[in-house]
This record gives C-alpha cells, sequence and structure tokens, in this order.
C-alpha cells in the first residue's frame, strides 16, 4: 500500500522562554526565576505531533531495542517552511529529522533570520504571553503554493496542516489550492487571523481555542459561554467548514461538524507548559472522529 503523505506547512521558530512568578505590570521590571531556549513554531509542534500520533512506538523504545518499528498506518509527514541562513538552519533539521520528519521542504533565506517568539510563563499557573518575530517565514508567500505539488515540496499530499503564524494570504492560496484539489485541510487558526470568508470551504478540520473562536467570530471573548459553543460552531460550519474543534482550556475540547457536535472533558493533569498543546488536542480529536 502507498504511504499516506502529510505536509505540514508553518513556522519555525526559536522560541525564549522566561519562567517568573508573575507577569509583569506595564511599565514594571520584574526579576525572572529561569531561562531557557528552545525549538518551535506552530509547524514544527504541528509535524512532530503528527509524526507521533501516527506511530506505534515512542522513539525511545525504538532506540533501546536497536530496531526501529515500522508505522503500522504506514504515514509520512514532511515540513515545509523557511528558516534563516543562521545556526538555526542545521540544529531544525537534525532536531526534525530525529523525529522521523521530512525536511526537504525547509529552505533557507538568505538576509533574514530564523523566526523567534518571546515567551512569559507564570510559574503556579503556567498562564503565559508571547511576542513573535517572523524572520524568514515571511518569505513564504501565495506564490509558492499554486500548484497541488507546491503543497508537498513535489509530491501531492494526502492531508495538509497549517497554521497563521505565516502570511494569512500564503494560507488562503494553499486553501484554494488543496480545497479545488479535493485535498484535506486542518488548519489550526492560531495566532488569531481573519482569513476570507469564501476560503472555509476549504477547511476540512478547523481548530480554534476560546480567543481565536471569538475573533474569527466578531464575538468578545466574555461572550464564549458553554450555552453558545454550539452556535459559534455551526457559525463555521454555515461557512463551509467541515469538522470544528474549539479548544476549551481546563473545559476540554467541542467539537462538531454536520452529523453531531460534543464535549470532550480535559484530563485532569498538572501543567507544565501550556505553549503548543492545541496540536496534541486536535489528533485526539480526529482519531475519536
Amino acid at each position: 500500500m502507498a504511504p499516506t503523505n502529510i505536509a505540514v506547512i508553518g513556522s519555525l521558530m526559536v522560541d525564549h522562554i522566561v519562567i517568573t512568578n508573575r507577569l509583569p505590570d506595564r511599565g514594571e521590571t520584574y526579576p525572572a526565576n529561569s531561562y531557557h531556549k528552545a525549538l518551535g513554531g506552530k509547524g514544527v509542534n504541528a509535524a512532530i505531533s503528527a509524526y507521533r500520533s501516527c506511530h506505534n512506538k515512542p522513539l525511545e523504545a525504538e532506540e533501546a531495542s536497536g530496531a526501529v518499528e515500522e508505522n503500522e498506518l504506514n504515514i509520512n509527514v514532511r515540513m515545509i517552511g523557511a528558516v534563516g541562513n543562521d545556526e538555526y538552519t542545521t540544529v531544525f533539521k537534525e532536531a526534525l529529522e530525529s523525529n522521523r520528519i521530512d525536511t526537504t521542504g525547509i529552505r533557507t533565506v538568505d538576509g533574514k533570520a530564523t523566526a523567534m517568539t518571546f515567551i512569559m510563563v507564570e510559574e503556579d499557573s503556567r498562564n503565559n504571553r508571547i511576542l513573535s518575530v517572523a524572520g524568514a517565514t515571511q518569505a513564504l508567500s501565495p506564490d509558492d503554493f499554486t500548484k497541488v505539488e507546491d503543497l508537498g515540496n513535489g509530491i501531492r499530499p494526502d492531508l495538509v496542516i497549517s497554521q497563521l503564524e505565516i502570511s494569512t494570504k500564503a494560507v488562503e492560496q494553499i486553501l484554494d489550492t488543496a480545497g479545488r484539489a479535493e485535498i484535506d485541510v486542518l488548519l489550526n487558526a492560531a495566532p488569531a487571523n481573519n482569513i476570507l470568508s469564501e476560503k472555509y470551504r476549504f477547511i476540512t478540520h478547523l481548530l480554534v481555542n476560546e480567543t481565536e473562536a471569538a475573533i474569527l467570530s466578531g464575538l468578545d471573548l466574555d461572550d464564549l459561554k458553554e450555552e453558545n459553543w454550539s452556535d459559534i460552531a455551526q457559525g463555521f460550519l454555515s461557512e463551509g467548514v467541515k469538522n470544528v474543534v474549539i479548544t476549551l482550556g481546563e473545559a476540554g475540547a467541542f467539537y462538531a461538524n454536520a452529523r453531531a457536535s460534543w464535549h470532550v472533558p480535559a484530563f485532569k493533569i498538572v501543567p507544565v507548559d501550556p505553549t503548543g498543546a492545541g496540536q496534541v488536542t486536535i489528533w485526539k480529536i480526529l482519531i475519536l472522529d
């Protein structure tokens, strides 16, 4: 059986993470508890989550046994994005390849630095605030995705995953090209940014958190309550989206399509860092479907 190919078109970003007892007020200088740097970006997070969700043995177990167990679902994942011509070019490719991700679709952009995020995380609550600098990610343009093969760096993918950390116009072109070719698209609409309503009909799976759902629906965040989860999801469905997932933090997630809708409660855990948590949610929901 031919392998299924998932193409993740998105950001590769270096995360600069500061842990603090509380977030500083405007104009305040406040001491941090610790700092560390990590590889991230919604694109990278999605690619690794996609691979691990369809692979039947953790990488650590493979390495311990000395043999790589075959992926039962025969799914390949390739990352398509851009990094700067700096020290992170090799670092990102090595990290992704160690997670079995195809990196041939990652381009190096001269004159631009690799994208970066600056994240403040509260020690106890694990709430965070994030600033991002697009850097080389800005190099991805609509012209890069006008043909079906562009979506998979030379191949026709079976599923395209993208987010809004790359150019909104590029995402709209991705939706258009994939949709007209009847290729499924999973869009994590984060960070929230309005896309043309005519493109919603090309979205197979739409993933939004509470803030993103409110912004894209033209509502205040305070208006997003349990009693109107369904109405908000139906609004997206009426625009042509096939499946909608609204992630709700500690309240879990709400899922809806033309056949049914339901609430999936959250697992009780001790939070470590919510950054990138939405990617785990979407794969659990897709498995349930």
